[in-house]
């Protein structure tokens, strides 16, 4: 049987996020320009 693939847990880290937990320097992989280009602003 197929095992169930809950979103609850996505969504309660996507919340969190929003709050800006799970960013740090250790969970960020692109470069600074990549995730807030310098173009924009």
């Amino acid at each position: 049987p197929v095992t169930v693939h809950s979103r609850a847990r996505c969504r309660k880290n996507t919340l969190a996020r929003r709050k800006g937990r799970h960013m740090g320097i250790g969970k960020r992989k692109g470069t600074a320009n990549a995730r807030m280009p310098e173009k924009v602003t």
